[in-house]
């Protein structure tokens, strides 16, 4: 990931001031699940069966993330979903970097909806839905894991992602209807 940086000039009480930002931040939930690659249990068939499927999710949701990006009203809408979009990439690119099966590498994402044939409002709810559909199934996946298994883990940082964006898009949903 680069480290590439950028400046903003704001302008305060005694004028510009420069202010360095980095370009681009570090994915944590990327990071965690790198980090967690090193866990005892992440070479076992369950954790890799669960990898697997919590990778298919994130893909799927993903694809109705990229809808939403496309689908926005307005450039700050864009670009705040194509960041969220991102983030999802990041954390299943990671997931993918420590799964041992080469099978994966060949994955499709799943066809999205294009948004000039789309309307918001449907995007948006659609959005929603695989993104509470994802939070049960990868909840129900971990459930009868033990507490501190690699396994239910991953469950946790990718059910805590998959939060984070749900409510993001729930917050977008209420500001339209009112």
């Amino acid at each position: 990931m680069s480290e590439g940086r950028y400046v903003r000039r704001r302008r305060g009480g005694t004028g510009l001031r420069e202010e360095r930002t980095p370009a681009v931040q570090p994915c944590v939930f990327a990071e965690r699940i790198g980090a967690l690659a090193g866990q005892e249990g992440c070479n076992r068939a369950v954790f890799q069966s669960v990898a697997g499927a919590v990778l298919k999710t994130l893909e799927t949701v993903r694809g109705h993330e990229q809808a939403v990006a496309e689908a926005a009203f307005t450039l700050a809408q864009r670009e705040r979903f194509a960041a969220m979009t991102a983030t999802l990439e990041e954390t299943a690119a990671a997931l993918r970097e420590m799964l041992c099966t080469q099978a994966l590498d060949h994955h499709e994402h799943p066809a999205t909806p294009k948004a000039a044939e789309t309307r918001w409002w449907f995007v948006l709810s659609e959005a929603l839905q695989a993104l509470d559909d994802a939070i049960n199934q990868v909840s129900a996946m971990v459930a009868g894991q033990p507490r501190k298994s690699a396994a239910r883990t991953l469950g946790g940082i990718v059910v805590q992602l998959l939060h984070r964006h749900y409510n993001v898009f729930l917050a977008e949903a209420e500001q339209w209807m009112t």
